[in-house]
């Protein structure tokens, strides 16, 4: 990885671990809840960016899937599944 990308991808992940550990709030309608992962979406131009970033999510210990991953099914983890 170049070291830009590595350290954009670090950063990213720990504003996001920070918003998850905070009592961030969300909602609509008056009806609040504390962000969750779930609520937070990192979109990235290809492939291995994204994978960049699960990288460093997973460093971060911040709980990630992707989204409509172009070939999911065939990914060694589906087969295991």
């Amino acid at each position: 990885l170049k070291p830009a990308r590595r350290a954009l991808s670090r950063a990213i992940a720990e504003e996001i671990r920070a918003l998850l550990t905070r009592e961030v709030l969300v909602g609509a309608g008056g009806a609040l809840r504390r962000l969750g992962a779930s609520d937070v979406f990192v979109l990235t131009r290809s492939l291995a960016e994204g994978l960049e970033i699960a990288e460093a999510l997973t460093r971060a210990g911040v709980p990630h899937a992707f989204f409509k991953q172009d070939g999911l099914f065939s990914t060694a983890e589906a087969r295991d599944w």
